[in-house]
């Protein structure tokens, strides 16, 4: 039994669509253990939970191909912004993008296939008629019908994968020639080196695709790679030693293929004939990886994950590492969404990746990630608000790049109450926007902990909870402060909204808490208890009634124990059942990553 669990992943398989669509998300989308080092080109023992290639793959040579891939649906964008006369802050492209995601789900690649031959003609006529733009347009709405496939999510032997590979190639080889024409006939400077950038990445996808192309679509698309290379990088000192080696390559691979027949694939040449690249280095300075930098240099340190573990050492608990400690503050991964997650029947085995010390219930897991999505969301909307999104940007970068064991955890949760004093001290005189920034400055200095995460015996593990149930209570009271301040009716609603989320969250780690703090989580809860969009407030009203009374009767019932008597140690008569899943589902954190995914679909997305 523990082989096979090994062999899970030691063996390729059919990627499912959530991975195909995986694989043109931005880096920062993919899972950490597959991009771990992206200068390492060794091949890894196993793949990883969720997997965007056929075969094993290095993190270095994934992280080209998806620069690659990447760069294809920047020019599809391009192309889109083309077509539309104003600047609509990508929104022409992201109903675009939605609409081939979600257009054609059940369409078999081969018809797909003959979809995209059929379109590239068309777009093939646009070009020999003089509309360049319309055959720009053509040519990337011939080249999405296939997505989301790529070759390399397809095996060898898939005959597919080959025809994928001839018409990509030729597509992104008129594209490139669509483009020179473009730039030749645009007066503005800007925009001539904005399409002849885009021609030598066309030019560079049919580089890439070679050895399923014909070898006369290789030949042109390399005269038009080092054309434009020449323009872009042709006068830079800087980068002079690296363009001779590119440009050389370009030339001697086209005059060995001069005379070959139009018919001859680019694989069927003799040996030598195909010219060896530059080093890896030189490809890395033009290629895709130097056009995905903006997106690279923006990824947090990422950890290497831990090795398989056999079925035995699945059943027992261990303490997290560091990778699978701040894997807790993401998305679980996909192959874990299908598994049963509204099942709370307990696990027998800890799942690939473990975010919980203990065994649980999928559907536990889910509630307790989604609570933690929820949390970092408040991290991130009350820090872009005050510091601003570049800066919350380094702030991550620099709280993920220190080593989690730098402190003892013991220490930050001293530092932590600290700043959760001061911050208290700020509410006090009624700064609360900068009380609500300085609490959320304090929880982070815990990251990436969570009580879940420790042993029961731990003692820290008590510690933490305490900390985190009095912060996200005192928070919850922050925010209703804000809501109450002057402003418009919407934005009142959203803070009351966060408070509500963060009084529930005080409430989650109520094993951890005074009396006090939970009595004030509930009354808060109550307070600011609102529906979601998702219901209407007809189909859910019992819901709201019974949850709203639950809030309200356990603050009664702790209303006169000591304030400081840990929740714990209360009676258990002063502990109300908390109501059924069936009604709890409705307002917890299992339905705000839905609300949080509806408002995303309305926002620009661009991979420009």
């Amino acid at each position: 039994m523990a082989d096979e669990v090994i062999e899970e992943y030691m063996q390729p398989r059919e990627l499912s669509d959530d991975e195909l669509w995986m694989a043109w998300g931005k880096f920062d989308k993919l899972p950490a253990d597959i991009l771990y080092d992206l200068d390492d080109y060794s091949t890894p023992t196993h793949y990883s939970s969720m997997r965007i290639t056929y075969d094993l793959m290095s993190p270095g040579a994934s992280a080209d191909l998806h620069s690659l891939r990447l760069a294809k649906a920047s020019i599809w964008e391009t192309a889109e912004k083309l077509m539309t006369p104003f600047d609509d802050r990508g929104m022409s492209f992201s109903r675009s993008y939605q609409n081939t995601k979600f257009g054609n789900l059940q369409k078999p690649l081969a018809k797909r296939l003959d979809e995209l031959e059929n379109l590239k003609e068309k777009a093939n006529k646009k070009y020999r008629d003089g509309d360049f733009q319309e055959a720009l347009k053509g040519y990337t709405t011939a080249w999405k019908e296939v997505l989301p496939h790529h070759v390399e999510a397809l095996p060898e032997c898939d005959p597919n994968r080959p025809r994928l590979g001839y018409l990509e190639a030729v597509v992104f080889a008129n594209m490139s020639a669509t483009c020179i024409t473009l730039s030749k006939a645009i007066s503005k400077k800007d925009g001539e080196r904005k399409f002849t950038r885009m021609a030598l990445r066309c030019a560079w996808v049919t580089f890439e695709l070679r050895e399923f192309a014909a070898a006369t679509t290789v030949r042109n698309a390399l005269l038009r790679a080092n054309e434009t290379l020449r323009k872009l990088h042709g006068s830079n000192q800087k980068l002079a030693p690296q363009y001779q080696q590119m440009s050389q390559y370009y030339t001697q691979q086209c005059k060995a293929l001069e005379n070959i027949s139009k018919d001859t694939l680019f694989k069927d040449l003799d040996a030598e004939l195909k010219i060896a690249p530059p080093s890896l280095a030189v490809l890395q300075t033009f290629g895709p990886r130097a056009w995905a930098q903006d997106w690279i240099q923006a990824l947090p340190p990422i950890l290497r994950p831990p090795p398989v573990e056999t079925m035995e050492q699945r059943k027992k608990p261990r303490d997290l590492t560091p990778y699978e400690l701040w894997a807790g503050w993401g998305d679980l991964p996909i192959g874990e969404w299908h598994k049963g997650l509204e099942s709370f029947e307990m696990d027998i085995l800890h799942p690939y990746l473990r975010v919980m010390y203990e065994l649980s219930s999928s559907g536990r897991r889910r509630e307790l990630n989604n609570l933690r999505l929820a949390k970092f969301d408040i991290l991130r909307t009350i820090m872009l608000s005050t510091i601003g999104d570049v800066e919350f940007d380094l702030f991550m970068k620099m709280i993920k790049g220190k080593p989690v064991d730098e402190r003892p955890l013991k220490e930050k949760v001293a530092i932590a109450e600290l700043k959760k004093a001061n911050a208290n001290k700020i509410y006090r005189r009624g700064d609360i926007l900068e009380a609500a920034a300085e609490y959320l400055f304090a929880w982070s200095m815990i990251l990436p902990y969570h009580t879940t995460a420790l042993a029961p015996s731990d003692p820290i593990r008590a510690d933490l909870g305490k900390f985190e149930s009095a912060l996200w209570c005192n928070l919850s009271a922050a925010f209703i402060g804000i809501g109450k301040e002057p402003g418009d009716e919407m934005g009142s609603a959203g803070f009351r909204g966060l408070a509500y989320r963060c009084a529930w969250a005080a409430f989650e780690e109520r094993e951890y808490a005074t009396v006090s703090t939970v009595k004030n989580a509930c009354l808060r809860a109550k307070d600011n208890f609102y529906l979601s969009r998702l219901g209407g407030g007809n189909d859910l009203e019992k819901q709201v009634t019974d949850v709203r009374t639950f809030f309200v009767k356990q603050a009664e019932l702790l209303s006169d124990l000591p304030k400081d008597m840990m929740y714990a140690d209360a009676p258990a008569s002063k502990k109300l059942p908390i109501p059924d899943r069936e009604t709890m589902k409705h307002f917890g954190p299992n339905i705000w990553p839905r609300e949080q995914d509806m408002e995303e679909l309305h926002e620009p997305f661009t991979f420009m």
